[in-house]
């Protein structure tokens, strides 16, 4: 060999010597599966110095002889045949742990594989767990989308079926294979909705997110079936690449709040009746009083029949409300008091010397407090007209009622509610009390204004007598 061939030769062995330092792979050579030479990256590979690989064989590498034997069955007969040969495999770095590797192997001289065998390893672990991670997600996944209790279908840009779960198959009876491809909006919207699938479809092209909580849309054999629609666009890097549909079917709800409906008119209708015989009931009682009290030849006795009247008739007023309005849970105050003055002006004034002042706000309250608060005002209303004005004296009984912050409209909060006369001032606390009925009605004001949860002040004078109760109003 001449000295240029010498050089020339020298040189590209230390080329080959710097690509074997530098590869990111392993790299070595063998001779009847024997290592002769090995990389500087294989030895970090596997943990191993370069004197603990070489002249030993390949065999300590793998995790067991029968795995050996098995990637050099594989792998020497494409090397005979082919010249070179790949196989995955799993080898055993010098610490016990395992690596995922691919072993690609090559003769050095075509044709001769005695003369040695050159080998690359590519560790390959990363990318082994990372697609075992995949395949658990794509499990979960699939688990999670053909499981779902909703109707899930995925669609391209062109709102195309991809693919769909189970469950929108049950709901409208197409299989994948038959909407494969096909815009759903084609097959699943009837006519009628055709403008709110227009709208939907604008909606999700600017990427916003469509809620439809009522719909119908068209099943495989023509039905119309009751469903609510959650549609998003998919993006990826905030480029759309896709739609998908949850439908849910909601026939059965439908139905059950059909029946409920059903069932709770039945039972507005049995209240309604209940009030009304109830109203029917109270008249006859204040009907009898009336009658007693006309009988009766004491005239302070008759008065206190009257009186009783009048609190049956505050009672009867209520339920003759809620039967005509048809609304069982609340009721309009403002109205009602209305009413139980004119019922007292007719029960008590033969004249119009005595005059009102009604000021009311609109207040709604339970019936439950309500039906006491009627008696209560009724109480003072009459003891206002029976003893507030003697011997023809003219005067004046004001009605006020206040809503306060958000009570209006039963929205909570409180209300207040005054009653006053200019008359010549009621003494029924005191023990030796002119009337009988008088005090019993104060003994019954205070009982109904604790039965309200109210707070109850009275202020006596001989610019007359003023009552102010504050009932707090629930906001249910």
């Amino acid at each position: 060999m001449s000295g240029s061939e010498s050089f020339q030769a020298r040189r590209q062995n230390s080329e080959l010597l710097s690509v074997l330092k530098a590869a990111p792979v392993g790299i070595g050579t063998v001779m009847e599966r024997v290592i002769q030479r090995v990389n500087p990256r294989l030895c970090s590979m596997t943990g191993y110095e370069e004197s603990e690989l070489l002249g030993k064989s390949v065999k300590m590498l793998y995790e067991s002889e029968a795995e050996f034997e098995r990637v050099g069955r594989e792998k020497y007969h494409a090397i005979h045949s082919d010249g070179w040969g790949a196989a995955e495999t799993r080898w055993m770095r010098k610490d016990g742990s395992v690596m995922d590797v691919i072993v690609s192997s090559a003769v050095i001289e075509p044709g001769r594989p005695e003369r040695g065998i050159t080998f690359i390893v590519l560790d390959i672990s990363e990318w082994k767990r990372a697609e075992a991670e995949l395949r658990v997600q794509n499990a979960r996944w699939r688990e999670l989308f053909y499981g779902a209790p909703e109707g899930i279908v995925l669609l391209d840009n062109d709102l195309c079926v991809v693919f769909m779960n189970a469950e929108f198959t049950r709901i409208f009876g197409y299989s994948e294979d038959e909407l494969l491809g096909v815009p759903t909006p084609s097959v699943l919207i009837p006519d009628d909705k055709r403008g709110e699938g227009e709208q939907a479809v604008e909606s999700l092209r600017r990427g916003e997110v469509v809620r439809i909580e009522q719909t119908v849309r068209v099943a495989k054999d023509g039905r119309r079936v009751p469903v609510s629609v959650l549609s998003k666009p998919i993006k990826l890097d905030e480029d759309r690449i896709g739609v998908y549909g949850i439908y849910r079917d909601i026939t059965e709800l439908n139905n059950a709040q059909r029946v409920l409906r059903q069932s709770l008119h039945e039972k507005e209708v049995l209240l309604q009746e209940i009030h009304h015989r109830v109203k029917n009931n109270l008249n006859i009682v204040s009907s009898l009083l009336a009658l007693q009290a006309a009988e009766h030849p004491d005239p302070q006795l008759g008065s206190q029949i009257q009186q009783a009247q009048t609190r049956v008739q505050s009672m009867a007023m209520i339920h003759e409300r809620i039967y005509r309005a048809g609304s069982f849970e609340r009721i309009a105050l403002h109205s009602y008091l209305e009413d139980l003055v004119r019922e007292a002006t007719r029960a008590y004034l033969e004249t119009d010397r005595i005059g009102f002042n009604l000021r009311l706000d609109e207040v709604h309250l339970r019936l439950s407090i309500a039906v006491p608060c009627g008696l209560l005002v009724n109480e003072i209303i009459v003891n206002s007209l029976q003893h507030a004005f003697p011997e023809g004296r003219a005067g004046t009984v004001t009605l006020e009622l206040t809503a306060v912050a958000s009570a209006a409209a039963g929205a909570g909060g409180e209300a207040r509610l005054r009653i006053a006369d200019d008359g010549v001032g009621m003494k029924t606390e005191a023990p030796d009390e002119s009337s009988e009925g008088a005090g019993i009605g104060m003994e019954l004001i205070r009982e109904l204004a604790d039965q309200v949860g109210g707070v109850l002040r009275r202020e006596l004078g001989p610019g007359g007598t003023a009552y102010e109760l504050t009932i707090p109003i629930s906001a249910e």
